[in-house]
């Protein structure tokens, strides 16, 4: 991720989302998964956003 400049300033943004879902291992699949990565990618192209992960925990006991 490179440093943004413009005539005053420069600067790095980074965010960590974390999202939970209640009885993950029923809804997250797959087929989901897969859905939500091409729409995150399809965010990240249209606003210039830069994705370093996109991950799923699947681990949980519920």
């Amino acid at each position: 991720m490179e440093l943004w400049k413009n005539s005053q300033s420069s600067y790095k943004i980074r965010l960590h989302i974390v999202t939970t879902v209640k009885c993950r291992k029923a809804l997250l699949n797959n087929e989901l998964e897969e859905c939500i990565k091409e729409t995150m990618n399809g965010i990240s192209e249209r606003y210039g956003i830069e994705l370093d992960e996109i991950g799923f925990d699947q681990k949980s006991k519920y």
